[in-house]
């Protein structure tokens, strides 16, 4: 029986070694068979240049200059099939591999993502196919991205686009890990994770993007990922992000936030639209921007310039103070040396409360709140420095009531705007309130004075 057995396994084999060295030698006769069977499937015309068979641990199919109009290329597919699953008429993938992709992936208004020149498949009912793929790869693919429900639409192309999926299936775990180069000729980009089809669940282990010195970096969980509001449970982590280097200038002319940002947040959403995202965003964390600055817009002539009670305030100041003072009031950019804060994220706002930073001669303390639509209006206090404050007294003596105890000028504001657009308003009527009651006192506290002198000298000369 026993030898029976090895004779039956030995032909098996005999027969399979027989029948690779046939399909090896006419694999390229069934080319044009497989490319109206996939034309058919996809809906646009598929082409394949060669097909060939070889052996990597098991028969290996290879079909070179793969081809779907209009829009998509891959120099080689590789498909590599199990030998004794093969014997036993279950066919199963050791692996597949796709050498150069080029492809076009677009997001339509609606919200849906499509491939250029794939049509999309229409949804199978009852349970999911049960197929398993050991190992899945992409290597050096490039992929041009379309979001077309921004306006005007955005685009970009992601290049060097590795991929590797462990255990691709549509019913178990499977983990996955990418590379690519986004905004950047070398890699930069890093993703890996584990998705659980049937759970929908989306373990996010890293994904980093490095960019101007610094990087971005999330993890954390999605939730029903598949659904058309996914639940996201995220930590994102910024460290030393030059904001230039992922908000180039759109505008020249518009206030621009620049500087280097390190910001630690744990998130909370719902959905892949803004819309939906912004309405239930919560979390908390800290954000500190360093060596920062507001291009294109001077806050202390944009404070100065609205103090409509003192008449020429601006061009007094001008006139009068020392020109390295001057140089504040007439530079383009509003320096900001560093600024920490503490935030809570809830109902469309940003909550922050003991906001204080200061900038090249003065210093900046807030409380409130910033709409995520990039609204704001918050009550703040802008203290110039002590020798500052010594130079501007000087040169408009008037705004010598606004000076604290410690000899500093003090003006309550409020900032308000939208971004970019931004406004700093002084508060007229407490201005007012402090500066005319002091000047009435002191111009009667003279009067007075020039009485009593008046009536003294009466009393002498008598």
């Amino acid at each position: 029986m026993k030898k029976k057995l090895m004779t039956a396994v030995l032909i098996l084999v005999v027969l399979a070694i027989a029948g690779f060295f046939v399909l090896a030698a006419n694999a390229d006769r069934f080319r044009p068979v497989i490319a109206q069977n996939a034309e058919k499937t996809l809906g646009r015309p598929v082409a394949i240049e060669k097909i060939t068979v070889g052996w990597r641990g098991g028969i290996a199919f290879d079909l070179h200059g793969v081809s779907v109009a209009p829009a998509v290329r891959v120099e080689k597919i590789s498909v590599g099939v199990k030998l004794l699953p093969l014997l036993t008429g279950d066919l199963q993938a050791g692996f597949v591999d796709l050498e150069a992709l080029s492809a076009h992936l677009i997001r339509r208004a609606n919200g849906t993502i499509d491939l250029e020149g794939i049509t999309p498949l229409p949804q199978a009912e009852g349970p999911p196919v049960a197929f398993l793929v050991q190992r899945f790869q992409i290597h050096n693919a490039t992929v041009r991205f379309t979001d077309e429900s921004l306006q005007p639409p955005f685009e970009t192309t992601v290049k060097r686009l590795d991929l590797t999926v462990r255990n691709l299936s549509l019913t178990r775990p499977m983990e996955f890990w990418m590379s690519a180069a986004l905004f950047s000729d070398d890699q930069n980009f890093k993703l890996h994770g584990q998705f659980s089809p049937l759970e929908g669940i989306l373990d996010l282990k890293e994904a980093r993007w490095e960019r101007g010195g610094g990087f971005i970096a999330a993890s954390g969980t999605v939730r029903q990922l598949l659904s058309k509001s996914p639940e996201s449970d995220l930590k994102l982590d910024i460290q030393k992000l030059e904001l230039a280097s992922v908000f180039p200038d759109k505008d020249p002319s518009q206030p621009a936030l620049r500087g280097e940002l390190n910001t630690n947040l744990q998130l909370k959403f719902r959905g892949t639209e803004w819309p939906e995202i912004s309405k239930s965003l919560s979390g908390q964390g800290r954000l500190q921007l360093k060596d920062g600055r507001i291009s294109q817009w001077n806050a202390l002539n944009e404070l100065f310039g609205r103090i409509n009670l003192i008449p020429g305030l601006t061009d007094r100041l001008l006139a009068a103070l020392p020109a390295n003072y001057q140089q504040k009031l007439q530079a383009k950019d509003t320096v900001i040396r560093s600024l920490d804060l503490q935030a809570v994220i809830q109902d469309g706002t940003v909550s922050f409360q003991g906001l204080k930073f200061s900038g090249d001669g003065f210093s900046v303390s807030a409380t409130g709140r910033v709409g995520l639509d990039g609204s704001f209006s918050v009550p703040a206090q802008i203290r110039l420095d002590r020798d500052f404050s010594a130079s501007v007294v000087k040169s408009v003596e008037e705004l010598k009531y606004l000076a604290d105890s410690d000899q500093q000028l003090v003006f309550p504001v409020t900032l308000q705007g939208r971004w970019p657009g931004l406004s700093v308003l002084p508060d007229l009527s407490a201005l007012t309130s402090k500066i005319t009651p002091a000047a009435a006192q002191e111009i009667v506290g003279d009067l007075l004075q020039k009485f009593i002198d008046k009536n003294l000298k009466k009393e002498g000369g008598s």
